[in-house]
């Protein structure tokens, strides 16, 4: 096949698998929310009155209002702007090739990657980083000078911050090798928009970064769990997605020993993935590894010489083969993807690492067959609910479909801390019942109440005190003098103290067998956190029986190890079955005598819950 016929297929290729993986995920609904309140003459805010940036991309928000300002729609009009924007990133993957065979493949080995598909479209701003990324690339391989990529950097760092890391270094290499008075003042002139926006942030917002980068960055965490937890998110996508991680090895490799040009480049992509390991990933898998993997693609492209007929073809298999050899294979995805998958275990791993795209495709895929007219994953009725029983302020997480479709009738308070200024800025004592960007703190008490009436009703002074000058801070006038102030003290740490140091959360321990139920009730009605490490019960004395009787979630997994003291007896594993997500089943193990604990460990299910664990005299 002649390279122009098999770019053509490709391209096909890339527009049906796009059509068909379309999905906005509930992220996305918090920057819309901000949309929605900005085309309606509210500013670019979380809760009208409120000045709380919850995006971390600029560029993306403003794009998405532009158009959303013109058809007042969100769902169809996001992913068209994603759809638009990914055509655009892979054309210029394409014009940096050269070649029709050579951006065949490329495109072809994009297209292989389950990370680079999954997040060309969901909402957020991967398209446009992604866009922004190969034009950096192709400035870089047709020799433009510092100031071009100091621009395309900019623009890439105003859609995402950390792209820093991969852009950064070209610019600095760049500006070396120039030297001049005049190539400085292009870079300086370049990144003026940064600053721009950075003053504006800090004066508008009362903080340079967004709240969601405290939420997820400042949450007072131990690197020592936070390394581990990224290098489970380098393990999760080595198990989902056989593509993305070898092609980024290998593209840093030709960065680096190919002559050296892309060197740059290289760099960013080991720094790009060190910072991802040092703040424990995210909970979306692959996520972080898309941009890199256009980076790493952009480096072969330059580097490689044009394929044989044959090299291309046995190139082409072997991607599609790796594609089509991981679990749930995106280039087969339909309009049932993730249907009949259970939450942990499945769709969310051990390390509380998820498939998001299969999580959300039912109620917010393009081509689902599950998908409402208006996708709202059943969050507008639970506005309504809310909203009957007169309810203007909640606590809720989860709150990007909730948000979006409560539009300005709720104000919404946020554990988990993304959308919420003062929630963001407690530390968390959560050491064990977590998720990477999903770290809860405590909802001060008080702080709803003061929501509601406006009048103090803090029960800490501490936290009553730093409000005082957050509020400030959000509400007063822009320019006001002392707002001014506390916007100085906010961001200097001098408030840090009001705050109260919360106590860490012990590890999971032994707990009495006898606190549990002695009847079975529905997981919704009864759950119990086993995520990560599971339960573990222990009774006074010996139990001299030969069965253990566990109610459990119907479709629920796990491994039950039978302990004496600290000595292992065995393990017996119990396997869920089909039926509703809040049912549960009793099943029977048979124990070893002796035991005085019980450590229940999960593998998969909808809900990990334990409705009752009970010895009896032997199992049926």
């Amino acid at each position: 096949m002649r390279g122009r016929g098999l770019l053509a297929l490709v391209v096909v290729l890339w527009v049906v698998v796009g059509v068909r993986t379309a999905w906005l995920c509930d992220d996305a609904y918090i920057t819309l929310r901000t949309v929605d309140n900005l085309v309606s003459g509210f500013g670019p805010v979380w809760n009208p009155g409120e000045r709380v940036q919850v995006y971390t991309h600029p560029l993306w928000m403003f794009l998405l209002a532009a158009a959303y300002a013109v058809t007042r729609e969100p769902y169809l009009t996001t992913l068209a702007v994603a759809a638009l924007t990914t055509a655009v990133a892979l054309g210029l993957v394409a014009r940096l090739a050269g070649d029709a065979r050579k951006a065949a493949l490329a495109l072809l080995l994009l297209l292989g990657s389950r990370a680079f598909v999954d997040w060309s479209s969901s909402g957020l701003e991967g398209p446009l980083t992604h866009a922004l990324l190969a034009g950096l690339c192709l400035a870089w391989a047709g020799g433009r000078g510092a100031g071009t990529l100091a621009a395309l950097a900019c623009a890439a760092m105003l859609t995402r911050p950390d792209s820093a890391l991969l852009v950064l270094p070209a610019v600095v290499v760049q500006l070396a090798r120039e030297r001049t008075p005049a190539a400085l003042g292009r870079v300086v002139l370049a990144f003026l928009p940064l600053v721009a926006w950075e003053a504006f942030s800090l004066l508008y917002y009362g903080a340079l970064v967004p709240n969601t980068a405290i939420a997820k960055l400042a949450h007072g965490m131990p690197r020592e769990l936070l390394v581990p937890q990224g290098v489970a998110y380098l393990a999760n996508s080595a198990r989902s997605d056989a593509v993305t991680l070898p092609a980024i090895a290998v593209g840093v490799g030709i960065g680096v020993f190919g002559g050296r040009r892309w060197a740059p480049f290289a760099v960013g992509v080991v720094l790009h993935l060190a910072y991802t390991v040092w703040i424990g990933g995210d909970y979306m898998a692959g996520r972080f590894f898309a941009a890199p993997l256009l980076v790493a693609v952009c480096i072969g492209l330059d580097v490689l010489p044009r394929p044989s007929v044959d090299q291309a073809l046995a190139f082409g298999m072997g991607v599609v083969g790796l594609a089509l050899a991981t679990p749930y294979p995106h280039l087969l995805s339909g309009p049932g993807y993730g249907a009949g998958r259970v939450s942990w275990g499945d769709l969310i791993d051990a390390a509380g690492i998820g498939d998001s795209r299969a999580y959300w495709y039912r109620c917010a895929g393009l081509l689902s067959s599950d998908r409402p007219e208006v996708p709202d994953c059943h969050r507008r009725n639970q506005v309504a609910g809310a909203l009957k029983r007169g309810e203007r302020v909640v606590i809720e997480g989860g709150v990007g479909f909730f948000g979006y479709y409560a539009g300005r009738d709720l104000h919404i308070v946020d554990p988990l801390a993304i959308t919420d200024p003062l929630i963001a800025r407690e530390r968390s004592g959560v050491r064990y019942s977590w998720r990477p960007g999903h770290i809860p703190r405590m909802v001060p008490k008080g702080y709803v109440e003061t929501l509601r009436t406006g009048v103090p009703s803090f029960e800490d002074p501490g936290v009553a005190a730093f409000y005082a000058q957050l509020r400030r801070v959000l509400q007063d006038p822009l320019l006001d003098p002392e707002r001014l102030a506390a916007i100085v003290e906010l961001n200097t740490g001098r408030l840090d103290d009001l705050l109260p140091v919360p106590g860490e959360e012990p590890p999971p321990g032994w707990v009495p067998a006898d606190r549990y139920l002695e009847r079975p009730r529905p997981c919704d009605q009864n759950p119990v956190l086993l995520f990560g490490h599971g339960l573990r019960l222990a009774w006074p004395e010996r139990q001299e029986v030969g069965g253990l009787e566990l109610v459990l979630g119907v479709d629920m997994a796990v491994d039950v190890r039978f302990q004496r003291g600290d000595a292992a007896l065995g393990d017996v594993w119990t396997f869920g079955s089909k039926g509703r997500w809040d049912a549960v089943r009793t099943v029977c193990v048979p124990a070893p005598a002796g035991f005085d604990r019980v450590h229940l460990m999960p593998s998969r299910g909808s809900q990990a819950c334990v409705g009752t664990v009970r010895p009896v005299a032997s199992c049926p």
